[in-house]
């Protein structure tokens, strides 16, 4: 029996749930019970199963866990090819909303179904494997096959929208969704908690902190960034960097903070303890993959410092060089350069610290729930895409 149009169910499905996403699944959930959309959320747990570094993941009391499937023979060559033990679950849903990846063998057989009368169904992500130079690769292909024959995509920024249309999707079946994390909260941190947080890592009141805020594994490139603060701090003998995060490159965060006093490792930490770390810094630094770590840093009005690092995740598109950051040649030394220039031209900070706020003010967490559930709206309504489309 077909659901009224008030009493539609989506289904998204996540490997896994971050931290950073708790805010957006429930207010998505909550956008779309306005319009009598019932969202259910199925997420990869990792306190069911084995993660190398589960604190990064959240639990969603009001989602569903599953425990994936990793497909061990797959993983020395590339990452692993994935089953989700998810599909008696889903198959009743008006609208499945998966991760666009060819490496997610659920994905083949939701198109299946999908094709002979299954429920609709829509990818969101990347588009394309930003970090590989081969995009011609046979799962590349294998993913823009699945892509242009679903019913919708949500496209992670209005640069990936950008890119499926020029690789032949339509443009009237995709999203920009403008990829965001969730604003800090109001905080009161006057000189006195500043000095006070300053003195539990150990920091002097005129000290200047460089932050790095972001998973730790060999694209983000610790090893360059840890040179280059070396390099600063022969120049400014002030300078401190602290390092927050967790992931399989953090044994080189934790090297670097007990082979030098100015550069500080934390772990992972999240909420307040994260805002405090944010109010002493005076620049956020990211020497490789840049991803969703620069809007946390507008929004905390600290201008992040980059590279011209060619395998960027594609919220680097928001960084707009000399007006809300600075982005360096692919070079510790030119790295260095651009974090001592930001550390010492006060009137260059003020610019970047304006750019910065401006560019939180357009990339916020409410305005990609209202596109995503936009889209949501859109694709239960459109017609379905034709056999054979793409």
């Amino acid at each position: 029996m077909a659901r009224s149009p008030k009493n539609k169910e989506v289904v998204i499905v996540q490997i896994t749930c971050p931290h950073y996403r708790v805010p957006f699944f429930t207010g998505l959930r909550d956008n779309l019970a306005k319009h009598g959309v019932n969202l259910r959320l199925l997420y990869g747990d990792p306190y069911r199963y084995e993660v190398e570094f589960p604190a990064y993941y959240a639990e969603m009391p009001w989602a569903e866990s599953f425990r994936p499937l990793f497909l061990p023979w797959t993983s020395a060559t590339f990452e692993p090819i994935v089953w989700h033990p998810i599909l008696h679950r889903v198959v009743r849903a008006d609208l499945l909303i998966v991760e666009g990846t060819s490496r997610y063998l659920i994905n083949y057989l939701l198109y299946a179904i999908h094709k002979f009368g299954g429920p609709r169904l829509a990818f969101w992500g990347h588009g394309w494997n930003h970090f590989l130079d081969d995009r011609d690769s046979w799962s590349e292909r294998a993913k823009h096959w699945l892509g242009k024959r679903a019913d919708w995509y949500f496209a992670y920024t209005s640069e990936v929208k950008q890119g499926l249309i020029e690789r032949g999707y339509d443009e009237a079946k995709i999203t920009d969704v403008q990829n965001a994390v969730a604003s800090p909260p109001p905080g009161n941190f006057n000189a006195e908690k500043k000095a006070a947080i300053r003195k539990t890592w150990n920091i002097g009141p005129d000290d200047l902190v460089a932050l790095y805020c972001s998973r730790m594994y060999s694209s983000k490139r610790l090893d360059l960034l840890i040179s280059a603060a070396e390099l600063v701090h022969r120049e400014l003998p002030s300078f401190h960097l602290v390092l927050v995060g967790v992931g399989p490159a953090e044994s080189l965060a934790r090297a670097a903070a007990r082979e030098h006093s100015y550069i500080h490792f934390t772990g992972p930490l999240f909420g307040e303890r994260k805002h405090q770390l944010f109010a002493i810094s005076r620049l956020f630094v990211m020497p490789g993959r840049v991803g969703l770590g620069i809007v946390d840093a507008f929004h905390h009005g600290v201008p992040p410092v980059a590279t011209r690092y060619p395998y960027h995740s594609p919220e680097f598109a928001y960084m707009r060089h000399e007006e809300n950051g600075l982005v360096s040649d692919d070079d510790v030394g030119s790295f260095a350069q651009s974090i001592l220039r930001l550390a010492t031209d006060d009137a260059l900070h003020g610019k970047l610290v304006s750019g910065c706020k401006e560019s939180a003010q357009a990339i916020t967490m409410d305005e990609m729930i209202e596109r995503f559930a936009h889209g949501v709206l859109a694709a239960l309504d459109s017609r379905r895409t034709p056999k054979g489309a793409g």
